[in-house]
């Protein structure tokens, strides 16, 4: 059971980020520039973790592949569900009725 506990993960995301990418291009919205800047650095983050590991015993390619492909999409997922939640919010704010700014 713990063996398939990494796919589990892996596959909860993947369903996340295809969610999070379809709403994208419904909605027609865009993340900032440094959404993807943390992303990459987070990418980067992992590609030195896993070279780090990658002399000790035990550790695998899976593992590897599992981190670099999991650290930048939690990136992305937390930061579109998070920009849903607040283009949400702005559309469901009630308008002033005296017209001041």
């Amino acid at each position: 059971m713990i063996g398939l506990s990494p796919w589990v993960l892996a596959g909860s995301f993947v369903l996340a980020a295809a969610a999070n990418i379809w709403l994208w291009i419904e909605d027609r919205s865009r993340l900032p520039r440094y959404v993807h800047a943390l992303a990459l650095l987070t990418l980067l983050v992992a590609l030195a973790i896993c070279i780090v590991e990658a002399p000790r015993q035990g550790s695998g390619i899976l593992e590897c592949l599992l981190l670099v492909g999991l650290m930048p999409m939690m990136v992305y997922v937390v930061f579109g569900i998070l920009s849903h939640f607040v283009l949400f919010a702005e559309s469901h704010r009630p308008n002033d009725s005296d017209g001041a700014a």
